[in-house]
């Protein structure tokens, strides 16, 4: 896999968007960002932070299903 160097944000922001164009990816990422954040508030409400290393999993979850199956793409994450 090459990895990619850029020197600024603005280098890399087309990138990013050609990676998320499907809008079922990006939905996907928001209601995985909405589900850990609801989820980890709701665990360390009720007494339960043990369970807030699912949250990554929960989270990648979603966007992973989002590259994989409607962008076809791999994530940045690997």
């Amino acid at each position: 896999m090459t990895e990619r160097a850029y020197g600024s944000f603005a280098e890399f922001y087309p990138f990013y968007l050609s990676q998320h164009v499907h809008p079922v990816c990006r939905g996907l990422h928001a209601a995985g960002v909405l589900v850990v954040l609801t989820s980890g508030v709701l665990l360390l409400a009720t007494g339960h932070p043990g369970l807030l290393a699912l949250l990554p999993v929960i989270g990648y979850g979603f966007s992973w299903t989002g590259h994989f199956v409607f962008e076809r793409n791999v994530p940045a994450t690997f």
